[in-house]
C-alpha cells in the first residue's frame, strides 16, 4: 500500500468553509432582498413565540393565587374564638395545593428563562436574572434533600446536612408564593415590550419587503443587446425577437394557478426576469387586480 502525502495547500477545504456562501454573491441584490425576507420571518417566528409567552402568563400567575389562597385560607380560618367550631379543609385541598405548587416552582422557572430569552432577541438586555437564581435554588435544595433522604448506604457526615437542607427548602417554599406573583408580572410586562418591540420591526421589514417589489433591480451579468434583445434581458427568445410581457400576460398565469403565486415561481413560469415581474405586480396592485395574501406571495382580487 503506498502512502501518499497530501500538501496543506491542496488540502480539501474544511466543511464549514464548503458550506459557506461566496462573499462575493452576497452584494447582489438578489441576495439582499433574500436576506430582507429570513430577516422578515426569523423575526416573524419570535413575534409569535413572545405572543405566547404573554399568553402563558396570566394562567401560572393563577395558579401561583390559587396555592396562596389556599394557604392562606388554612391559617386564617384558625384564628377564631372558642366558640367558633374549627374549619377542617377537605383532604384534597391539600393535594391540590402540593400539586399547583411543585408545577408552579419549575413552570415558573421555565417561563423566566424563556422570558430572558425572548427580551435577549428583541435587544432589551438581561431581565429577572435574580428570580431566575431563586428558582434553580429552590429546585437544588428540593431535589438534593430528596435524593440525601432515600439514598441507602450514604455516609453520616452526609445525612447530617439533611435537617439544613430541609430548613432550607422550607424558607424557599415560604418565599415561593410571593416571589412568583411579582417574578410572573415583571415577566409578562417584559415578554409584552420584547412583543411590541417585535412587532415594529415586523412591520418595518414587510414594508421595505413590499417596497422592494415596486423598485427594478439591475442584473448583475447584463446580457448582450446583440444577442438577448433590449426588451426583455431575462425572456426566451422565439423566432429571433424578445418576448415582450404584459400585465395580462402575468393574470392570465394567476388566473390559472391552483393557488397564490410567488415572484419567483412566475419568473419560472413566464421567463422573464426579476425586474419585469415585479414591475408588472406592482402595475396589478395600483390597479387592483392583484393583491398579496402573504408575505411574497400574489393572486388576483375577488371582486364582488
Amino acid at each position: 500500500m503506498a502512502i501518499t502525502i497530501r500538501d496543506h495547500a491542496t488540502a480539501p477545504a474544511p466543511l464549514a468553509q464548503q458550506l459557506s456562501i461566496d462573499p462575493a454573491l452576497l452584494d447582489r441584490p438578489e441576495a439582499q432582498a433574500a436576506r430582507q425576507r429570513g430577516l422578515l420571518r426569523a423575526k416573524h417566528d419570535a413575534l409569535r413565540a413572545a405572543e405566547g409567552l404573554v399568553g402563558w402568563a396570566r394562567p401560572l400567575l393563577i395558579g401561583v393565587l390559587i396555592v396562596s389562597f389556599l394557604h392562606l385560607w388554612h391559617q386564617i380560618a384558625r384564628i377564631a374564638p372558642e366558640g367558633v367550631p374549627a374549619l377542617p379543609l377537605p383532604a384534597w385541598t391539600h393535594w391540590l395545593s402540593a400539586a399547583l405548587l411543585t408545577i408552579s416552582v419549575d413552570a415558573t422557572a421555565l417561563y423566566l428563562v424563556a422570558t430572558r430569552s425572548a427580551a435577549q432577541y428583541a435587544k432589551l438586555g438581561s431581565q429577572g436574572r435574580e428570580a431566575v437564581w431563586f428558582f434553580y435554588l429552590l429546585t437544588a435544595a428540593l431535589n438534593s434533600l430528596f435524593v440525601l433522604s432515600y439514598t441507602p448506604g450514604l455516609p453520616a457526615a452526609v445525612q447530617s446536612i439533611t435537617p439544613a437542607l430541609s430548613l432550607l427548602g422550607a424558607i424557599l417554599l415560604g418565599l415561593l408564593v410571593p416571589v412568583s406573583i411579582a417574578a410572573l408580572e415583571r415577566a409578562r410586562q417584559i415578554a409584552d415590550v420584547a412583543r411590541l418591540s417585535l412587532l415594529v420591526e415586523v412591520e418595518t421589514l414587510r414594508g421595505l419587503t413590499e417596497s422592494a417589489i415596486g423598485t427594478p433591480t439591475t442584473p448583475a451579468h447584463p446580457a448582450s443587446p446583440s444577442v438577448m434583445g433590449a426588451t426583455e434581458p431575462s425572456g426566451p427568445i422565439l423566432g429571433g425577437k424578445p418576448t415582450r410581457f404584459t400585465l395580462d400576460t402575468v393574470l392570465s398565469a394567476l388566473r390559472n394557478a391552483n393557488g397564490p403565486l410567488r415572484p419567483q415561481e412566475l419568473r419560472t413560469q413566464l421567463g422573464c426576469g426579476e425586474s419585469t415581474i415585479h414591475r408588472l405586480l406592482q402595475e396589478g396592485m395600483t390597479a387592483g387586480t392583484i393583491t398579496r395574501t402573504e408575505p411574497g406571495a400574489y393572486q388576483l382580487q375577488a371582486h364582488d
